[in-house]
């Protein structure tokens, strides 16, 4: 009986270790696998070649997910660190420019990190930053507990703070520069079942030397992976399994 596949089902990576975690790439959107071999010619003096042969292959794929994972994400950047935590953005937050000292403490002034702007809705414009001391009308300074003064001139003026600060939850997934040709090396499994029967493939060593994080004006950010397989140390690449 004819077997068909509708859907993505599941992937997931193993990592390399004792006990390994696996992780499984949530909201899978998309998933593509090619195999391709490198076709070489035997061609005389006539149009056409006497004779055919495949020289070198290769496997690669594509992923894309509408999840956002530190996990695949660390998986993908080589030799990154995780740690608990993480930076995070004030986007727009209103206020009010008050009289004496003309000063307005960031809610997050706390663990502030990194002024990101302000923008005066009265004078319609955005305020330059100057060095710490009185600034002039259009003007303003901030401290590193996010604490931002501004002209007396400008008094009563609505604003809006743009900055970054730290939280205790989540996480930080950190890269500095590795060296080149180090690469973390997986197991990808994909996976689904439709009409009650099962189709899939295990590629038993990949590495995934790109990731993409899109963000759209009016749709979800998705997550874009690339791998590439090859031979793991017992001989193997890759399994296809059907029911038909």
């Amino acid at each position: 009986m004819a077997q068909y596949n509708f859907g993505v089902g599941q992937l997931f990576i193993v990592p390399p270790g004792a006990n390994p975690t696996p992780v499984n790439v949530g909201t899978l959107k998309d998933v593509s696998l090619d195999i391709s071999r490198d076709v070489k010619e035997l061609i005389g003096a006539n149009a056409f070649p006497e004779d055919v042969a495949l020289g070198k292959g290769k496997i690669s794929g594509k992923a894309k997910s509408g999840r956002i994972q530190a996990a695949l994400i660390a998986s993908i950047l080589a030799g990154s660190t995780t740690t608990t935590g993480q930076t995070a953005a004030a986007n727009n937050e209103l206020s009010t420019i008050p009289g004496t000292p003309y000063s307005v403490t960031a809610l997050n002034g706390a663990t502030f990190v990194q002024d990101g702007g302000v923008y005066d809705y009265t004078a319609g414009k955005w305020l330059t930053l100057v060095a710490p001391g009185t600034p002039a009308s259009g003007q303003y300074t901030v401290t590193s507990a996010g604490v931002y003064t501004f002209a007396a001139a400008d008094t009563t003026h609505s604003i809006g703070l743009f900055y970054t600060y730290t939280l205790t939850t989540g996480n930080k997934v950190a890269l500095t520069n590795p060296l080149m040709g180090a690469a973390t090396i997986f197991q990808l499994n994909c996976f689904n079942t439709y009409g009650g029967k099962q189709f899939g493939y295990t590629l038993y060593a990949v590495v995934m030397p790109k990731l993409s994080l899109a963000a759209k004006q009016d749709d979800y950010t998705e997550t874009d992976i690339e791998f590439q397989g090859f031979t793991d140390s017992l001989g193997r690449v890759i399994s296809v399994f059907t029911q038909s």
